[in-house]
């Protein structure tokens, strides 16, 4: 049985090396000009790289602002997680749109009118 090529030991460079440049912007295209949500099976053995490539493709992914990653462990835990991370995400996004806003506060209060919720900012 052949040698595993993708599983060096700590510190060693992978006889072979899989250039993940031009397949991570493909895959950062492809997400950002998606009209609809998509799921992505991303495979390989261990060592070859697949945390790497994520991470390559998270990387770029945050630098749209108008993109978000959320890191997951696939466990017992993983809706608290993801509720969790939504909401640190959303709350830096909101803090960011105020500051951009030159806002020195925000307020939200519910004004019923009808069926209609209105929500006010102050300057």
């Amino acid at each position: 049985m052949a040698k595993n090529p993708f599983n060096p030991t700590f510190g060693d460079v992978p006889k072979i090396y899989l250039d993940t440049d031009e397949r991570a912007a493909k895959l950062v295209t492809t997400i950002k000009e998606s009209d609809f949500a998509r799921s992505f099976f991303i495979t390989g053995v261990r060592g070859s790289g697949k945390t790497s490539f994520m991470t390559q493709v998270e990387h770029e992914l945050n630098k749209d602002k108008n993109c978000f990653c959320i890191d997951l462990v696939n466990d017992e835990s993983l809706l608290n997680s993801f509720i969790d991370q939504l909401r640190k995400i959303s709350k830096t996004k909101l803090q960011q749109l105020v500051e951009e806003l030159g806002l020195k506060s925000i307020n939200f209060n519910k004004v019923q009118d009808g069926n209609k919720t209105a929500e006010v900012a102050k300057k």
